[in-house]
């Protein structure tokens, strides 16, 4: 299941279920949208009693394509809860919780005004009537809360923004306080006023999508749906006395806010998943960084170390060889001293580009310090690393063989019996790894080594014991 999340295979395939929820949606809104208009043109068109009655029957049925409507788009709206709960059961993301309380409250408040608006009455009308209070209030926070979720990196910026947002959770308490005391109706109307401080949240994730946060274009369409569908359903209601349509295109409009909000929820998870990939991958450059020599582009001391404890480890492990090669460019101070430091640094190039050709990618090479090599080769005998070291020793001395020596460079080296540089070379040792010996012990065998072939004139390679 892990992996399924890594490669993004999951979030994609929840993006083409919303899109399929979405493209139901749109078909239950335009039906809806045409039984409507069919049903404004029968009563306009009824001239008679017998057209009248007919108009009527059908008007009746129409009403019942209204209710049938509003339930599916209820059951959408129940669907994208249940779907948001299983996704946070699997992905622990806070954001899909949110979202479910947010709308599970919606989902309670149209059910509780529409148990109101049915034959309930007495006492009962009262309790759902207050049930749906707690939960429109609960339902204003919640959203909030779930856009803050959104905007908080980039509200923090804005004082003024970011206070604003208290004001939902005190037209919470405002809202449940007013239906405690018995003034529902005035509870009402602080409701469905407080849906048009809405723009607040609009207006934070639009600083958010300026941002770079793409996704936000999903939170600001969905907030404009339920602001939108807020205002038609009062219009409706208010001035056409049309509550059926009204309550169906508030219904029909908070469906499609949470669908774009579940949009919004799966984008985010996917660009915070994108942001986390890139967040290991520059990690993880950096901490390749930190292992590189800065001039040859070999591995430093300090990856050194780290390495010939975990290769030691490995090769008394599987009892298998391990060959450890120190080597030191002879006369490297007179190089310096010659020719100027930048040609100093072109010979420990050249010096690495060949050691690197040579080797295996399993082996290790490192710049030990100042013209100083190092070479850790798993699974090697001390003969075989001779060869690989007779071979780069061979390639580097061709590579930096000189014939532009000037005439006054060899004069000084004949007055002071020193022979002039012709070609770079280097001197090695060489250990492989004994039975129960530390890493620092195999070192100082090849440095050893080293030591001898300096002593014995150079160019050459000495194998310890």
């Amino acid at each position: 299941m892990n992996k399924i999340f890594k490669n993004g295979f999951f979030l994609r395939k929840n993006v083409i279920y919303q899109i399929v929820i979405s493209a139901v949606l749109l078909i239950f809104i335009l039906l809806t949208a045409d039984l409507y208009s069919q049903n404004q043109e029968s009563f306009n068109n009824s001239d008679s009693q017998s057209s009248l009655a007919a108009t009527v029957e059908k008007s009746g049925s129409q009403i019942h394509a209204f209710f049938l409507t509003e339930g599916i788009l209820i059951g959408i709206i129940a669907g994208l809860i249940l779907y948001n709960l299983f996704l946070y059961s699997i992905i622990k993301n806070s954001n899909h919780l949110l979202f479910s309380a947010a709308f599970f409250a919606d989902f309670f408040f149209f059910l509780s005004f529409s148990a109101v608006k049915s034959e309930i009455t007495g006492q009962i009308a009262i309790l759902f009537t207050f049930t749906g209070m707690i939960f429109a209030a609960l339902s204003l926070s919640l959203h909030a809360y779930l856009v803050w979720n959104f905007v908080k990196i980039q509200s923090r910026k804005n004082p003024f923004l970011r206070y604003s947002f208290y004001i939902f959770p005190l037209l919470t308490f405002l809202i449940l306080l007013l239906s405690a005391a018995g003034f529902r109706q005035t509870a009402i109307e602080l409701f469905l006023v407080s849906r048009f401080f809405n723009i607040i949240l609009i207006f934070a994730a639009i600083q958010t999508f300026r941002e770079g946060f793409r996704y936000s274009g999903y939170l600001i369409a969905s907030l404009l749906s339920g602001l939108t569908g807020h205002i038609l359903s009062g219009y409706f209601y208010m001035y056409s006395q049309a509550a059926d349509l009204s309550n169906l295109l508030l219904v029909s409009f908070y469906a499609l806010e949470a669908l774009l909000m579940s949009f919004a929820v799966s984008f985010s998870i996917q660009s915070l998943r994108d942001e986390t990939s890139r967040a290991v991958q520059k990690k993880h450059v950096y901490r390749e960084m930190s292992f590189k020599d800065e001039l040859t582009g070999v591995y430093n001391k300090r990856y050194y170390l780290k390495r010939i404890t975990e290769e030691k480890e490995q090769s008394q492990k599987n009892i298998e060889p391990l060959s450890l090669v120190i080597l030191d460019i002879d006369d490297f101070k007179m190089i310096n001293d010659t020719f100027g430091h930048p040609e100093g640094d072109r010979i420990l190039k050249v010096l690495s580009n060949v050691i690197t050709s040579n080797i295996r990618s399993s082996d290790i090479a490192c710049r030990f310090g100042g013209e100083e090599f190092i070479v850790i080769l798993p699974g090697t005998r001390k003969k075989d690393a001779e060869s690989v070291m007779k071979n780069i020793l061979e390639t580097f001395s061709k590579t930096t063989q000189r014939k532009d020596i000037p005439v006054i460079t060899n004069l000084l080296h004949f007055i002071y019996k020193k022979k002039a540089i012709k070609r770079c070379t280097f001197s090695s040792g060489i250990a492989e790894l004994m039975e129960n010996e530390s890493e620092e012990e195999l070192l100082q065998r090849a440095d050893n080594a080293l030591y001898e072939a300096k002593k014995k004139g150079k160019n050459r390679i000495i194998i310890d014991g």
